[in-house]
């Protein structure tokens, strides 16, 4: 990888600031200066004015959605989870992996892993996400069997979903699907209506409980691995 790319993808910064920062002299590569931005860097030592920098290819970030920001990179009339980013973790090749509804708060992964994503979120992969629940009217223990044996909806037929209760109309439910509005979908189709839902786990990551809403951090090197972890 030139040193340019290296460092721009690093920090961050356009590929014209890396290349001033390099031709100035602020580039060591392995302790020596380097003015080259086309220089080769693999598996090198790199600073920045005396500072190490660490380059990572993929990039992880937990956020808190809050309600009323919508999962999308853009958007005339709402906030997006990309507004809430500070300026340095906004990295152009950023994604939502795992959207969740305008309405709907709780944990949202941003990555540039394509792969990964696409295993998270393959139907076949199986694997679970964890919502908190809220219903308008208690849920019975028939409504429980019903979302193991799969609801049947007007498109389809969702997998066995599992329903945890805290209080007569609040539980964690753990699906591995993601079809649009399923949750509310299936509740409705049993005769319920969600009033709140919050997404609190995604393949065991789970959501910071010292993140407040709106805010969001890098994943740690734990929770990378596990994520990242073969079924």
């Amino acid at each position: 990888m030139r040193l340019d790319k290296f460092l721009s993808d690093a920090l961050n910064i356009p590929r014209a600031a890396a290349k001033k920062a390099v031709s100035s002299g602020r580039v060591t590569v392995n302790g020596t200066i380097i003015k080259d931005s086309g220089h080769h860097v693999e598996e090198a030592a790199v600073a920045l004015d005396g500072q190490p920098v660490r380059y990572q290819r993929y990039c992880y970030i937990m956020l808190h959605k809050p309600a009323g920001c919508v999962c999308a990179n853009s958007d005339r009339c709402d906030k997006t989870v990309f507004d809430l980013l500070p300026p340095e973790y906004r990295k152009k090749d950023l994604f939502v992996c795992g959207r969740l509804d305008k309405d709907t708060t709780g944990l949202v992964l941003l990555t540039n892993n394509g792969p990964l994503a696409h295993r998270l979120l393959a139907p076949k992969s199986n694997l679970f996400k964890e919502y908190l629940v809220t219903l308008r009217d208690p849920v019975t223990e028939e409504v429980v069997l019903e979302l193991q044996r799969g609801v049947a909806l007007k498109d389809l037929r969702c997998r066995p979903a599992y329903f945890e209760p805290l209080s007569a109309n609040r539980g964690i439910l753990r699906i591995s699907e993601g079809k649009y509005h399923q949750i509310k979908r299936m509740f409705a189709a049993l005769g319920n209506q969600v009033t709140a839902l919050h997404r609190q786990s995604i393949h065991g990551l789970s959501l910071d409980p010292a993140l407040p809403e709106g805010a969001c951090r890098y994943l740690t090197n734990d929770e990378i691995i596990s994520l990242e972890k073969k079924e």
